[in-house]
């Protein structure tokens, strides 16, 4: 089936209307304009994610740990991030859509944000334990920097409303 790329722009721009007059009602300035819709957004989420996971389990088959160098470490390391990127972010999407009545393509930033600190977090814990350096102070280090960054990444920016 053929969509009229009109019929697209329409939505979009409809979207783009919702947006700022929600923004509008609420008294904030209209920072949102959405470029995609949450369909099309999660499929290019679902594409990046599968290829990354399978660039993750194609290193974790065939580079064997106890003779890899510093380039498979930092390529598994690296698609790892991707990988758990991609699916916490479509996690996030689709909690935050199911429990949330504002548009859902505004969920997107905020969940690829939490999604990166997530897995930031999860593969630096990994790379602690690589070299032998996880503790427990070490794990509530790393956590208290990703809670940190989250909020300084949010200050002064208005919230999506509930």
């Amino acid at each position: 089936m053929k969509v009229h790329e009109g019929a697209v722009d329409c939505c979009v721009s409809r979207l783009n209307r919702e947006v700022n007059r929600r923004a509008l009602t609420l008294r904030v300035r209209p920072r949102y304009h959405v470029l995609m819709t949450l369909r099309s957004s999660l499929a290019v989420f679902g594409v990046g994610t599968a290829f990354a996971w399978a660039a993750f389990l194609l290193i974790f088959v065939t580079v064997p740990p106890e003779t890899a160098d510093s380039l498979g470490e930092f390529f598994f390391f690296s698609a790892l991030f991707l990988a758990l990127t991609g699916t916490l972010t479509m996690l996030g999407i689709v909690g935050r859509w199911r429990m949330s009545s504002v548009l859902p393509a505004l969920h997107i930033g905020p969940a690829f944000r939490q999604g990166m600190l997530l897995s930031g977090t999860a593969a630096g814990l990994l790379l602690l334990q690589r070299f032998r350096f996880l503790r427990w102070w070490n794990v509530l280090l790393v956590v208290a920097v990703a809670v940190l960054l989250d909020v300084l990444l949010t200050r002064g920016r208005d919230a999506v409303p509930e």
